[in-house]
């Protein structure tokens, strides 16, 4: 049903309650994939997004998907999150508390393509966000919808730091 936007939109204008029902369902492994998968549809949505980020304990999660669901699964998961990053730097932040980064480089190895491609997206979109903290930046002078590949032609210093500087595929080479 949440696959049609039309729908989204009826579901969410009508009821923002859904999104703290399937909560609880996420974290069954027969129906965590369902609840991912319509809360990935939702993501279209403003208010949907905004409730996803309330509601208590949905962030935390969609982010255990990525752990222990299946590589369908996860691809929902993590792009329920890049979706969610994509819109706000705080949802960022709230993201990035959940300690999603070494979940996200396992499936940037390991997941199925879909999976892998939105992993490493997301990675190198809150590497993105952290450089620019990094720079000293406020969050009103990050644009949390801008394309990554932005971000990268941005940067400037060979300075990597926080948890990417131990990830082998985001150390600088040096020339």
């Amino acid at each position: 049903m949440s696959s049609s936007s039309d729908i989204c939109s009826y579901i969410v204008s009508h009821s923002l309650e859904c999104i703290p029902k399937l909560v609880p369902f996420l974290g069954d492994s027969t129906l965590a994939g369902k609840c991912a998968f319509i809360l990935k549809n939702l993501c279209s949505v403003e208010e949907a997004r905004v409730s996803i980020v309330e509601t208590s304990g949905c962030i935390a999660s969609v982010t255990a998907l990525l752990e222990t669901g299946s590589r369908e699964d996860q691809e929902n998961a993590v792009t329920v999150l890049l979706l969610l990053c994509f819109q706000r730097l705080q949802y960022c932040q709230w993201v990035m508390e959940e300690g999603v980064i070494p979940a996200l480089v396992d499936i940037s190895i390991n997941g199925n393509e879909k999976g892998r491609a939105s992993a490493l997206e997301l990675l190198q979109f809150l590497r993105g966000i952290e450089y620019a903290e990094d720079r000293g930046c406020s969050g009103s002078d990050i644009d949390a919808s801008k394309d990554t590949t932005d971000l990268s032609k941005e940067k400037k210093s060979s300075k990597t730091s926080g948890f990417f500087a131990k990830i082998p595929m985001f150390l600088k080479k040096k020339k």
